[in-house]
């Protein structure tokens, strides 16, 4: 029987970036309202928390050499302009970065600094606690928070202030 630090290693070490390229459908249109956010700092709870999920994963073998830590986000996120009930949550040391998650991955990452959206997968583990008011992606290489560029047409994605869409 498989232990959950052994299964967890393998994951560490399995979850690669997804290789190829965005397939765009035009009839569904995804948006990204993202407005400016004052983030709080972690909360000792948050800290002990992600100190302990550390601990946890090098004990269990694996490498958790980078952590990004992200904050639950008041974004509001549309799929072809309904409001979805996603969590959306904010990185910490970069409040441009956006994560959209979706069945506990990161359906697509949202960069307002690059205008960038991403899809997919990006080489790492996401892990978000019961409250899921903040979430920790860990990643053995120094892969970053991207995943398969999502380009299609000319305008697409496109930024306008705080708004981001694409499809």
């Amino acid at each position: 029987m498989l232990r959950p630090a052994a299964v967890m290693t393998a994951l560490l070490c399995s979850t690669g970036v997804i290789a190829g390229i965005w397939d765009p459908d035009p009839a569904v249109r995804h948006e990204l309202s993202a407005p400016h956010e004052a983030l709080q700092p972690p909360t000792p709870s948050e800290e002990r928390w992600i100190a302990s999920l550390i601990s946890n994963l090098k004990r269990g073998g694996a490498n958790p050499k980078y952590v990004y830590r992200f904050a639950r986000s008041s974004a509001t996120y549309r799929v072809n302009g309904v409001v979805t009930h996603r969590a959306v949550f904010v990185k910490r040391d970069n409040p441009a970065v956006f994560l959209i998650m979706a069945s506990g991955y990161a359906e697509f990452v949202v960069d307002f600094s690059s205008h960038q959206v991403s899809a997919g997968a990006f080489g790492g583990s996401i892990f978000v606690p019961k409250s899921a008011r903040f979430c920790v992606v860990v990643i053995d290489r120094k892969y970053g928070t991207s995943g398969v560029p999502v380009e299609g047409g000319g305008n697409n994605p496109t930024f306008l202030d705080n708004i981001a869409s694409w499809y």
